[in-house]
């Protein structure tokens, strides 16, 4: 028998992902980090990251490293199974893969050296958590 203050089983999960691009890892997941003393987030090692997250499926957590190389993303991920599947199916969303980067043409010299500036494996973050990134925006205010 459960009752509501029996854990749910924690389940682990792993997956590989071969990004088209090299991935800039700490660029393109830097606005989900609110600050260094941020609780749902750390950096254990460069190239890694760590969060906590609310899936449809109940809470997670998500370890993703990029190899030397910048392509291969490896994610591992823990909490209940329906969580784990979720938060490793959007590990390319996470991390950019629809992003396109090549629609950005800005026309005004500011913006284009500021373009120019930018690290190419630099992508727009989707975490198909709108909770996550609303509660932290409302409390900060």
């Amino acid at each position: 028998m459960t009752t509501p203050d029996t854990p749910a089983p924690t389940h682990e999960g792993a997956r590989s992902w071969r990004a088209g691009w090299a991935v800039d890892l700490p660029g393109t997941l830097a606005p989900l980090r609110r600050g260094g003393g941020d609780p749902s987030s750390t950096v254990p090692a460069p190239g890694q990251l760590v969060l906590a997250a609310n899936t449809p499926a109940g809470p997670g957590t998500l370890h993703v490293g990029v190899s030397r190389d910048g392509r291969t993303v490896e994610a591992r991920a823990w909490g209940p199974a329906g969580a784990v599947r979720w938060l490793l199916d959007g590990v390319p969303e996470l991390l950019g893969s629809l992003d396109r980067p090549e629609d950005l043409r800005p026309r005004h010299a500011v913006l284009q050296r500021a373009h120019a500036r930018l690290s190419p494996g630099l992508r727009v973050v989707r975490t198909r958590r709108v909770w996550d990134a609303l509660l932290p925006a409302v409390v900060e205010q």
